[in-house]
């Protein structure tokens, strides 16, 4: 039958219909016309009701418009091929060719299969089409249905167009309601697709209301495929080709199996620009492409391809492949010149993102909460961009496991947090809240990476589930900074307030509060990596599960330097950490790269604040410079015990501190910069282990395993030090420290360099003011040792702690001269002291020279009830020389100095018990072929206070004295003396 006139028009629900019964063929039907008028849900449909071919319908005209109207609560007018219920036959095919198609109100172009035979294909050909809003259960629009009962295959769905609009509502779908595969869809618009807003509708068909109440009652606009509730036949796939296509207002393009056994279609879209943006108009659900596995639904999710060479997400739109059923979910991969995911919706409640999560929704849809696994997804681009919140995640929030994430760029630029700061810019594979199942990989290959103002890569847990490992392999990496943030979450406003409510930029793989899952590995291979700013990438745990491993490669240099906003935390680092409440242990730290430059504060950390155990940091470097301060924090490398409590209450560490190895060329700490594995806490420092040729600290620069006291219940244990380097210099105040404030005993010092210099500087291991542990040991083998301007080698006790021992090893020469140039009082040399109950230790020294100049000395000093320490001497020459004004800042000694007739110390060898001593004085054991005293120079034992002075005991072949004095303080020479009121008593030997 053909129909041909200038305007055909059907108005009042008027409809032409033709059926085809029994096993014949029926007659095609063909109308031709300039402009074809379908009106108040008038209809033209063929029918099969029987086992023949159905009558095709052909539309020829310049311009066709339909508009429906509500005459049936299934179909509301328009064009339709169907197969009857019980029809075994094949349906007659659809075809429209139109310069113009114009659908609004619910009119439909369809093709329908309700039985066994197989439904026609639908083809719609012209140069624009454009359907607009809906009518309760009908969307206006496209369609190819399977509906129950049928078990026959359905018909495709073919649009060209050079321009394809769907607005409020109207729709190009596939539906699966049974058996047997839904048909596919494929839409060619050679210049663009624009889709955009919703429709209020409602359905005679349960499984349609379902997926209705996801859009709370909406229809969105948009290319749709969908296995309904019910339906085990595979959805149909979803192909779009087009120049520019444009989702907005609630728009979407998807493909999704609901509550269904069958697996959902392929989505797969080809374009020159696609702009995906904001949410619907009332903000329930994100503009999006998507596939989807929902409720409760068994089928797999189908996978989604997007080709383009722009792609722009923004104002929450998304891209998404999620489970929330049984099934798993699609992949997603993106291939793209540039991909730019910019900013949130209006009330922040969708990013703009790219999504393949195994997703909980059981707020919105009852037994929606992921068990399936997600999917992966791949991003190869020239450009990605992320910024004002924008993220790319792939994580669980059920019981399935997260898919992995790659992404393959030239550069990659993550920038900022949301306008509220609620939401971080970012690439993300997190184990969420309440999930099971384990987080997958996160793989990032580039040229280059930036991350500012909070921007973040991240694979974090926050339940049980294990997260996943984060690998990145870029050639230069720059981190930049922090951003302002806020969250309604306890535990996370636990972990920002730690952050002095900032986001740092950075790499991060954390064990969340209250998680017990433990994190992955984090590893980063780079030719230069920069932080700034407060800048970070590390592993950590605030939980109870363990951190991972973090290991940098930089086959250049790396760089960190200041720190968060005024000095705040965190620092610019490299770190793994056991935070404030956590048990899980730290990960370990191991650094590889030719410089290693840390300033203003920059670290590398491993260090612990909780119960856990902190990890060891490892670094090979050719050169590691470490220089100046910021607020709180010194540059440097840190494995400590830590006490945090002034960021964050309770914050002081139980667990066991870090081990520190470092192997390199050369070593240069400057202006107050650190190598640490101090204990703050009560947990046990860990030890520092150096190798290098050079090893450089100046101006008040320090390498310290010390204990501090922060409260009086401390029991942590110091590490031990030990360093093997070819020269080591400490200038302007320097130190080297392993000393015990607290109840724990202090760590030892071994130093075997050939050549060492003390310039206004220290080595230091004693049991400090309010300790009861016991003080370590200094060992030090060199050929030269020199001591200049104030340097010196100490072991103090205050406590009853018992105090370390001195040895020093030096095969050619041991120098002391001279007092500091900062402080007069401090003079070089060797000493042990005692100001509390604690024995001294003693001091071996064993040089074929010792030289003694300008107050230079080796000492045992007793001010306390202790008893000093005994000081042995083997020696081919000593040679001690010269005096320096005696200065105390002690009220009672100044009073005695002043009764002196010369207020001078000498150069020597020594041990005193001053005023206020009550402990026994150390013995004095001197063997050298020679001893040269001039110039007040002295070998001698003494006291100034209640005790008793100790024995002196020279063995030697020539002893020689001069200018030795016979009044006043000191005696020149080798004296035993009682100083009693102003006149002292002396005995000569």
């Amino acid at each position: 039958m053909q129909a041909v006139g200038r305007q055909i028009s059907l108005t009042e629900g008027s409809v032409i219909s033709g059926n085809t019964l029994g096993n014949g063929t029926g007659g095609d039907l063909t109308l031709t016309a300039q402009r074809l008028i379908l009106a108040d849900g008038s209809a033209i449909a063929t029918r099969l009701l029987g086992s023949g071919r159905g009558a095709s319908l052909t539309v020829n005209a310049d311009q066709v418009e339909l508009t429906g109207a509500l005459t049936s609560p299934l179909f509301a007018g328009g064009l339709s091929t169907s197969v009857e219920p019980g029809a075994i036959g094949q349906g007659g095919d659809l075809r429209i060719n139109a310069q113009r198609l114009s659908l609004s109100n619910g009119a439909q172009i369809e093709s329908v299969n309700s039985g066994p035979g197989i439904g026609g294909s639908l083809t719609v050909q012209a140069d624009e089409i454009a359907a607009v809003g809906g009518l309760q259960d009908n969307a206006s629009g496209i369609r190819t249905d399977i509906f129950p009962g049928a078990i026959g295959q359905a018909g495709n769905l073919f649009v060209n167009t050079r321009t394809l609009t769907l607005r409020d509502g109207a729709q190009i779908g596939s539906g699966a309601f049974g058996n047997v595969p839904g048909g596919r869809i494929t839409v060619n618009a050679s210049e663009s697709i624009d889709i955009s807003g919703t429709a209020f509708g409602e359905s005679l068909f349960p499984q349609v209301s379902q997926t209705l109440a996801l859009f709370n009652g909406q229809f969105p606009a948009g290319l749709l495929t969908t296995v309904f509730s019910g339906g085990t036949g595979q959805g149909g796939d979803l192909m779009v080709n087009t120049s520019q296509l444009t989702l907005q207002n609630g728009g979407v393009v998807a493909t999704g199996t609901f509550d269904a056994p069958g697996n959902s279609g392929q989505l797969n879209i080809r374009a020159d620009e696609i702009n995906v943006i904001g949410t619907s108009p009332d903000g329930f659900f994100p503009t999006s492409v998507l596939t989807s596995v929902l409720g409760g639904a068994t089928g797999q999710g189908g996978d989604l391809t997007l080709d383009t060479q722009t792609l722009n997400l923004s104002n929450g739109g998304q891209v998404r492949a999620g489970t929330s059923g049984i099934g798993n979910s699609g992949n997603v991969t993106l291939r793209a010149d540039g991909i730019t995911l910019d900013g949130v919706s209006r009330d922040g409640q969708f990013t703009s993102s790219i999504l393949a999560e195994v997703e909980d929704l059981s707020n919105s849809i009852p037994n929606s909460r992921g068990r399936g696994n997600g999917g992966n997804i791949l991003i190869d681009t020239n450009q990605l961009t992320l910024q004002n919140g924008g993220q790319v995640r792939a994580g669980t929030f059920g019981q399935g496991n997260g898919g992995n994430i790659e992404v393959n760029a030239l550069e990659v630029t993550v920038m900022g947090l949301a306008a509220d700061g609620s939401q971080i810019s970012g690439v993300f594979n997190d184990v969420g809240s309440g999930s099971s199942g384990n987080g997958g990989n996160l793989t990032l290959n580039a040229e280059g990476l930036t991350l500012e103002d909070g921007g973040q890569l991240g694979a974090n847990v926050f339940s049980s589930g294990r997260g996943g490992n984060l690998t990145i392999n870029v050639d230069e990496i720059q981190a930049i900074g922090s951003g302002a943030g806020q969250t309604s979450d306890p535990q996370q406003s636990l972990v920002l307030q730690f952050l002095g409510g900032r986001f740092p930029s950075g790499v991060l793989a954390l064990v969340e509060p209250g998680a017990t899952g433990s994190a992955g590995a984090l590893t980063v291979n780079t030719q230069r990596l920069t932080l700034t700013d407060g800048a970070v990438i590390g592993t950590g745990t605030i939980g109870a599960g363990n951190s991972g491993n973090l290991t940098v490669n930089a086959g250049e240099f790396i760089e960190a330097q200041g720190t968060s906003v005024a000095g705040g935390f965190p620092p610019s680092s490299l770190f793994t950490s056991v935070l404030v409440g956590a048990t899980g242990q730290g990960g370990d730290l191991t650094v590889t790269t030719p410089r290693l430059t840390l300033m203003d504060g920059g670290q590398v950390r491993a260090g612990t604040s909780g119960i856990g155990n902190s990890g060891d940091i490892t670094v090979t470097a050719w050169e590691i410079n470490a220089t100046g301060s910021s607020g709180l924090f010194s540059s440097g490398i840190t494995a400590d015990v830590e006490d945090l409590s002034n960021v964050v209450e309770g914050a002081v560490g139980q667990g066991q501190g870090g081990n520190i190895f470092l192997d390199s060329d050369t070593i240069t700490l400057q202006n107050s910069a650190v190598i640490s594995a101090a204990s703050q806490g009560s947990g046990d420092g860990g030890n520092i282990n150096i190798k290098s040729e050079n090893v450089i600290l100046q101006t008040a620069a320090a390498i310290s395993t010390q204990t501090n006291r922060t409260n009086l219940f401390q029991d942590g244990r110091g590490g031990n030090i030990a360093i093997a380097t070819d020269r080591l210099i400490l200038e302007d105040q320097a130190r080297i420290t392993a000393g015990t404030f607290g109840r724990g005993q202090s760590g030892n010092i071994l130093v075997n360099a050939p050549d060492i210099q003390l310039v206004d500087s220290l080595f230091s291991s004693g049991a400090g003011l309010g300790s009861t542990g016991n003080g370590g040991n200094v060992e030090i083998n060199t050929q030269n040792l020199t001591l200049e301007n104030g340097g010196f080698v100490i072991i103090s006790t205050f406590g009853p702690g018992q105090g370390g021992n001195i040895e020093i090893n030096a095969s050619d020469r041991i120098l002391a001269t001279g007092t500091s140039p900062t402080n007069e009082i401090i003079a070089s040399g060797i000493e042990v002291q005692v100001l509390g109950s604690g024995n001294g230790g003693d001091i071996l020294i064993n040089s074929p020279q010792l030289i003694l100049q300008d107050g230079g000395s080796v000492r045992s000093n007793v001010l306390g009830s202790g008893n000093g320490g005994r000081i042995t001497i083997n020696a081919n020459a000593i040679a001690a020389s010269g005096t320096i004004p005696l200065i105390s800042p002690d009220p009672a000694f100044a009073n005695l100095l002043q009764n002196l007739s010369q207020i001078e110390t000498p150069s020597g060898v020594l041990t005193t018990v001053l005023p206020g001593g009550t402990g026994q004085g150390g013995d004095l054991v001197v063997t050298a072929q020679s001893i040269n005293l001039e110039e007040g120079g002295a070998i001698g034992t003494g006291t100034f206070g209640a005790g008793n002075s100790g024995d002196l005991t020279i063995t030697t072949t020539l002893l020689q004295a001069s200018g030795i004095q016979n009044s006043g303080f000191p005696l020149g020479g080798v004296f035993t003396s009682v100083f009693l009121g102003a006149q002292p008593e002396m005995v000569e030997i």
